[in-house]
């Protein structure tokens, strides 16, 4: 498949903030009583205590994030609807059937633990969530790293050879 610059700016930036989630979820994970770095300084570890409460929230984002965008790359590649859609649940099923069954078939590969529309369904507002929790959105599931995976997967199926170069996640945390 070829893809338009417009296809690729869209897959660009989804691509950058699924490594970016990678990236940040490692450096979440890395954090433990035994980091030396904390461990120096009490002023430092008091300071860094609400960042790393919150910074799941960071990784959240990002994930909901990418998740829209490669989603709304798929519905550009494969046939726009009409209007505007938002959600992660929504813009799933505006994808022709087809398609949803190739996001299907990859999720299968990738042990989503689910199937993919049932995930997209139940995580419906995670992504709004996440954004909006200063102002007490109520909390809910929230969305798997692995649906980035899924989809990363159905892009590099889809374009293919050369162009699957451009896409490449190679240099950040593996999951």
């Amino acid at each position: 498949m070829r893809l338009h610059r417009n296809d690729l700016k869209i897959f660009d930036s989804a691509v950058a903030h699924h490594a970016a989630s990678r990236l940040l979820r490692a450096k979440f994970s890395a954090f433990g009583p035994v980091d030396s770095d904390l461990q120096n300084s009490e002023f430092k570890q008091a300071a860094l205590e609400p960042w790393k409460e919150n910074l799941h929230l960071s990784v959240e984002v990002l994930i909901g994030f990418a998740a829209e965008l490669y989603l709304k790359g798929f519905i550009q590649i494969y046939g726009a609807p009409q209007k505007r859609i938002y959600g992660l649940y929504e813009l799933f099923t505006a994808l022709p059937q087809k398609v949803q069954d190739k996001l299907q078939e990859c999720s299968d590969d990738l042990e989503l633990g689910e199937p993919i529309e049932r995930h997209l369904k139940k995580v419906a507002d995670s992504f709004a969530g996440v954004r909006y929790i200063h102002e007490g959105f109520p909390g809910n599931d929230v969305l798997s790293p692995k649906i980035l995976e899924v989809f990363h997967k159905h892009l590099l199926e889809s374009v293919g050879g050369r162009s699957a170069e451009r896409f490449t996640l190679e240099g950040t945390v593996e999951e």
